[in-house]
């Protein structure tokens, strides 16, 4: 059941924004290569570094344009539902749902208003949603917006994934940010998915494929997903065995056969991991 807010909670479509800029990005580095007399995929010697510099501005120009339209969607949503004085647009995400090992994290966060030609703007030019962006990009970018804006982090542990389910652990997560930054009354929360949370007296909208769509939500997704990764990574020194500082305790191979040979540790989340372990008999019998 949706949780009970001042207003309805509202659920947007996905749209198509991500994927039509990466067709934009494809089709201007084809006109690249047919202006330098080239056929697609060759490059010659004297025209390689002129082709890396314009790949490299194209790239630049599509991040900007995405940026753009990240904002864009925030500056609309305020304008439509942050109404009162002193108000303010939260953006909600989290990491780590689909793991076998480690808590769930989520992150909430203020944006001011962001105009797409200022100097804060150009420093988040690379946002985008966590997943496709690089590690290095990611700690780069967590870096500014902890410098440069309002937010909160909180985790659900794994006791509280086994007890009340993964879902759930991950809307207590959210919650728990939301609370621990405090929102003005009047406070519109954009939450990525297409749930809301249970027991916050606030306007919610929840926006599916949120990270590529709205920029507080996507700067929530960096912010939850470096603390996350560094939180695996420091649990590696503790249990080498498992590799948590390359597969963050999702379950690749490596992690999986550690599980097989070793069992698991106070850090696996057992509801997660009975299922795996049925499976593995299975393939076994």
């Amino acid at each position: 059941m949706a949780a009970t807010t001042d207003d309805a909670s509202v659920v947007l479509a996905e749209h198509d924004s991500s994927e039509s800029g990466k067709e934009e990005t494809k089709k201007a580095r084809a006109k690249s290569r047919s202006k330098s007399g080239e056929a697609p995929g060759v490059e010659s010697k004297s025209t390689s570094k002129t082709g890396s510099r314009t790949s490299s501005k194209t790239d630049l120009e599509a991040d900007k344009a995405r940026l753009k339209k990240l904002l864009s969607f925030d500056r609309e949503m305020t304008g439509k539902w942050v109404k009162k004085e002193g108000a303010i647009l939260l953006g909600t995400d989290e990491v780590g749902r689909g793991c076998l090992a480690g808590p769930v994290v989520a992150a909430a966060v203020h944006l001011s208003d962001i105009e797409a030609d200022s100097d804060l703007a150009a420093l988040l030019t690379s946002l985008d949603d966590s997943k496709k962006m690089t590690a290095p990009k990611r700690e780069d970018l967590s870096e500014v917006l902890k410098s440069r804006c309002r937010f909160a982090i909180a985790e659900s542990s794994v006791e509280e994934i086994d007890q009340m389910n993964i879902l759930q652990a991950s809307l207590l997560a959210m919650k728990r940010a939301l609370a621990e930054l405090g929102p003005p009354p009047g406070t519109v929360i954009l939450i990525d998915g297409n749930k809301t949370i249970n027991e916050v007296r606030f306007r919610q909208i929840a926006v599916i494929g949120g990270d590529a769509i709205s920029a507080s939500i996507a700067a929530a997704s960096v912010l939850a997903k470096v603390y996350r990764d560094r939180l695996m990574k420091d649990l590696h020194e503790q249990f080498p065995a498992y590799r948590w500082d390359s597969n963050k305790g999702y379950g690749s191979k490596d992690h999986r056969d550690a599980i097989q040979e070793h069992g698991l540790t106070s850090w696996h989340r057992k509801s997660f991991c009975a299922k795996l372990q049925v499976e593995q008999l299975s393939l076994l019998s």
